[in-house]
């Protein structure tokens, strides 16, 4: 191979691991992602106003979370994040939302403030 071809094979390679921030229905973004250094720098580059975190009775965090999230009987998104964070850009309401992770289903309401001038975005922990 030629070093003309690795250099956009090697960019390729690194992008394709990446986390892509997504958009569900409406253009809502959202970004599924980790701990660590990389998940925390993440987080500060994607613009969002809730973080969902998801995680055992004593802390441990868990991964393959199936989400949906509804507002007004609309499904907004419906994904598997493979990570324990869901960093969604939502706009202020409430909003229906169902967790399941092995078999074991969560459900209930939040509602996002989007109102708190200068406020860090709101953050639950659902435990599984």
């Amino acid at each position: 191979m030629t070093r003309a071809f690795l250099l956009p094979l090697a960019l390729a390679t690194m992008l394709a691991i990446l986390p892509v921030p997504q958009a569900g229905a409406f253009d809502m973004r959202f970004l599924c992602s980790g701990i660590g250094d990389e998940a925390v720098e993440e987080e500060a580059a994607f613009p969002h106003t809730l973080k969902i975190v998801y995680a055992t009775p004593d802390g441990k965090f868990l991964g393959n979370i199936e989400i949906t999230l509804t507002q007004g009987g609309t499904t907004l998104l419906e994904t598997t994040c493979p990570g324990p964070w869901l960093l969604a850009n939502l706009l202020a309401g409430r909003y229906g939302l169902i967790s399941q992770h092995e078999g074991e289903e969560q459900s209930g309401t939040l509602t996002v403030d989007t109102q708190r001038e200068g406020a860090a975005p709101q953050q639950i922990t659902i435990r599984f």
